[in-house]
């Protein structure tokens, strides 16, 4: 259930600073979002009286994480900040932020991701720790 953004925008940057060092930034913007039920992302907005996310009308998100490597092996951290808000614009004030380290694993079809994350500023019903599994870089 869920609509694309009326007006979406997103900003990618990837800056090597020096060899095996990369920071990575990610950010996006969506307006006239009616639901946002994206597995990760539905815990950032408003919630019903049952604790389940009840979707909103504006998003924002932003990424920032610096990818260091060493031969096949790189470690990963990371800050991940982001709202779901019930008003056209999106809050601010109301920004929910997490932050992690992974591990990667560079084979010959792509990196092997292990990241562990926490919010910072955790909410009632919200883990303490979320380990994420996956291939390929996040952004």
């Amino acid at each position: 259930q869920g609509a694309d953004a009326a007006l979406r925008a997103q900003h990618q940057l990837l800056q090597a600073v020096r060899r095996g060092l990369v920071r990575a930034d990610d950010d996006r913007l969506g307006l006239r979002q009616p639901h946002v039920l994206v597995p990760g992302r539905q815990a950032l907005g408003p919630r019903d009286a049952n604790n389940n996310p009840v979707g909103g009308k504006s998003l924002i998100e932003f990424s920032l994480e610096t990818r260091v490597r060493f031969g096949n092996f790189g470690l990963v951290p990371f800050v991940d900040a982001g709202n779901i808000s019930t008003r056209l614009l999106p809050r601010f004030n109301a920004m929910r932020f997490g932050a992690g380290i992974g591990g990667r694993y560079y084979s010959s079809f792509g990196p092997i991701r292990i990241d562990v994350g926490t919010p910072l500023n955790r909410r009632p019903g919200d883990g303490r720790v979320t380990v994420y599994v996956s291939l390929g870089q996040a952004f």
